[in-house]
């Protein structure tokens, strides 16, 4: 199913605007304001929040992609619980939109979902999470270590694909030299191109 396919509610549409702009404009609240009982727009926002942490956590899964069409480039602090959840979601669209949104907060609840859809053979997720492994440096390096051996040559290439984009550390060149004498001739390959890429 395409999120886009999924036909948007007047009530949702303004959702991710609304998102945004009470998340903006609860920073900075006025001076005179108690900040739990006087800030309307932060009352704005938990509310919002809370629409939308429904709806990435539904069983129906129109309303998952209505949450993540309503994220679509905004921050999303505070849902980064219900966006782990969809993450999780069976159909791999679904997950793979929510994994990357969740992969851009920085939350350390996306590795273990990175690790799961490296390992998904889906190549849809697999590209999210290999996309975004290297934005958590030394732990997705972790992530990266332990799947670079993986049975699934798909797994295996991504991942060393993606430690050419990680910052040069003498974990990555060593994960990229080991896997350069492979007896697998292809990941041999992968290898070696990613080396050369890291070595630029």
């Amino acid at each position: 199913m395409r999120l886009s396919a999924i036909r948007r509610s007047d009530t949702h549409q303004l959702i991710g605007f609304g998102l945004a702009l009470a998340g903006l404009l609860a920073l900075t609240p006025p001076a005179h304001a108690h900040p739990l009982t006087d800030n309307p727009i932060a009352a704005a926002h938990r509310a919002i929040t809370a629409e939308i942490s429904a709806l990435l956590e539904s069983d129906r899964p129109a309303d998952v992609a209505e949450g993540l069409r309503a994220l679509q480039g905004v921050p999303a602090p505070g849902l980064e619980g219900a966006l782990a959840t969809a993450a999780a979601h069976p159909m791999a669209e679904l997950s793979g939109a929510a994994l990357e949104l969740l992969a851009q907060t920085g939350s350390a609840k996306a590795l273990p979902l990175i690790e799961a859809a490296l390992r998904s053979g889906d190549p849809g997720r697999i590209s999210v999470a290999s996309v975004w492994l290297p934005r958590f440096g030394d732990a997705g390096l972790d992530v990266a270590a332990r799947v670079v051996d993986a049975r699934q040559p798909m797994a295996r290439h991504a991942v060393l694909a993606s430690l050419a984009h990680f910052p040069a550390s003498p974990k990555a060149k060593a994960l990229l030299e080991r896997a350069s004498h492979r007896a697998d001739s292809r990941t041999a390959r992968v290898a070696a191109f990613a080396l050369a890429d890291a070595d630029d």
